[in-house]
């Protein structure tokens, strides 16, 4: 690539994306660098940047200090961040991340709850993130999600929950150390089948934190402030939510074992709100994954899961009359 007196010139809103791909036909190069020259002042409209090769090449490649590498509040000096990627390098790293949703009940009030370790290690010490980490050489994502779930939190056991992977994401600015991509998975759990999560690992502590509308907060009802891309990742959990919530009988493990009509109207208005709700439990009765029983309902010995194979439920509570 030849870079002798090369100009630039586009319009404000390309800014970031046209230095960005620049940049990184500059870092491919292995001819020896030299300033870019600044535009002519017959074009004033228009932004020029000019860029020096060798100091893109003098920082580190996933730091700050690039346009458009992501957050700067990730908390490591561009020393930290070279020192591990002269260690391991700079990626594609291939990491797994597990969304456990699960709810707590008090009597016919429900409170919609999601597991988030609070990070022990730079990037982002302190804030709060989804279990998760990177996949060994042996594993496949999901026994990667389990174990990390495992070690950060010591949950090693989901029962016979299934959990779905919802997708990849893979924002080259995610993680300021290296290029990462992540698969992301999802659990529905009852909570009376899961033990009291205890931080470990490199994960400072572990909690199962309340969910508004999608929405990580914390005791005063604030959103939590998320580490990496996680708020964009939990974005895309809630959509997936709300779409089982519609098109299947997936929530009903989220209920106890034998619940009241007020709960269940309770936990379909969480998830999807109540102008939505009704037809759905106006369907649900109607079929046998659930069946009443005197004033109340219990789960029945299958739940629906579309497109995929039926999957049965912890056995039912003995009900005495």
């Amino acid at each position: 690539m030849k870079l002798e007196r090369m100009r630039l010139w586009f319009a404000p809103s390309d800014f970031s994306n046209t230095v960005i791909t620049h940049l990184g036909a500059i870092r491919r190069s292995t001819l020896p660098t030299q300033r870019v020259t600044s535009a002519p002042r017959k074009h004033p409209p228009c932004v020029c940047a000019g860029l020096v090769a060798q100091d893109y090449l003098n920082t580190n490649t996933r730091g700050a200090g690039m346009v458009g590498a992501g957050r700067d509040d990730h908390g490591m000096t561009r020393e930290e961040i070279a020192e591990i990627q002269s260690r391991y390098g700079l990626g594609p790293n291939l990491a797994a991340d597990l969304a456990v949703l699960t709810a707590i009940w008090w009597e016919e009030q429900v409170d919609l709850r999601l597991l988030l370790i609070q990070r022990k290690n730079k990037p982002f010490q302190g804030q709060w993130a989804l279990p998760g980490g990177f996949v060994d050489m042996d594993e496949d994502l999901e026994t990667a999600a389990r174990r990390e779930l495992q070690e950060e939190t010591g949950i090693g056991d989901l029962g016979s929950t299934p959990i779905e992977q919802l997708g990849a994401f893979g924002n080259p600015w995610r993680d300021p150390r290296s290029r990462v991509v992540s698969a992301v998975f999802l659990a529905w759990v009852r909570h009376g089948d899961l033990p009291e999560p205890q931080g470990g690992d490199d994960a400072a502590s572990a909690e199962f934190v309340s969910l508004r509308q999608g929405i990580p907060v914390d005791k005063q009802d604030k959103p939590l402030r998320l580490a990496f891309d996680h708020d964009v990742v939990l974005q895309k959990v809630w959509q997936r939510v709300r779409l089982q919530t519609a098109q299947s009988s997936i929530p009903l493990v989220l209920l106890p074992e034998r619940f009241s009509t007020r709960q269940l109207v309770a936990l379909y208005e969480a998830l999807i709100g109540p102008s939505e709700s009704q037809p759905l439990l106006t369907w649900l009765q109607h079929h046998d994954w659930i069946r009443p029983e005197g004033s109340w309902w219990v789960r029945g010995d299958r739940v629906h899961h579309e497109a995929r194979p039926a999957w049965t439920v912890p056995p039912l509570v003995p009900i005495v009359s």
